[in-house]
């Protein structure tokens, strides 16, 4: 009975661990794919900004206006959809002086 154990432990472990990564990185790899100039993205750093130039080896983000920076793709850590973007805006711009 001791020399099943492990082998009843390893799909187990695949299960638990490696299947959950695995599909981690492919969700990933799918965004950084699909992302087209004018998304709303999210960095590692927690930059927000909106992708200006997707290439091969760089991703152009404008993160203010007339602010460009330029990140490697896997520092770009989700995409935001556009209502998102917007209550994270509102409260920002609700508290400035009018005039």
């Amino acid at each position: 009975m001791p020399q099943i154990l492990p082998l009843l432990l390893l799909p187990l472990c695949w299960l638990l661990l490696i299947r959950p990564q695995r599909q981690r990185v492919a969700r990933q790899h799918e965004m950084l794919t699909s992302l087209r100039p004018g998304d709303e993205v999210v960095t590692a750093g927690g930059l927000l900004g909106r992708v200006v130039q997707v290439g091969a080896d760089r991703i152009s983000l404008e993160v203010g206006p007339g602010l460009v920076i330029e990140v490697v793709p896997p520092a770009v850590t989700s995409r935001r959809g556009s209502a998102e973007v917007a209550a994270v805006e509102a409260p920002a711009t609700a508290g400035e002086d009018q005039g």
